[in-house]
């Protein structure tokens, strides 16, 4: 999705909730790789809470994020990073 339409529909009541979907679901993958890259002998539970913490951090990010300043998935990498 283009960063500017995900900035619009997150600044929308109407759009808020679809962009904070979509938002989390482009970032599962990088956020699971970057976990076992982390540490890929964690148990199963430590990897889902840390994930967790992760989700929070993108909804977290779509908060503070502004398209003119920076690419999405750069913004959210730095909120990722920091949540591992």
């Amino acid at each position: 999705m283009e960063d500017k339409t995900l900035y619009e529909m997150y600044h929308n009541a109407n759009t808020k909730t679809q962009a904070q979907e979509i938002a989390l679901a482009e970032s599962e993958r990088k956020i699971k790789m970057l976990i076992y890259n982390y540490n890929g002998t964690l148990c199963t539970d430590d990897k889902e809470d840390i994930a967790q913490d992760c989700r929070m951090a993108i909804l977290q990010a779509l908060d503070t994020y502004d398209y003119t300043a920076s690419a999405w998935t750069t913004w959210s990498s730095k909120y990722i990073y920091n949540a591992i």
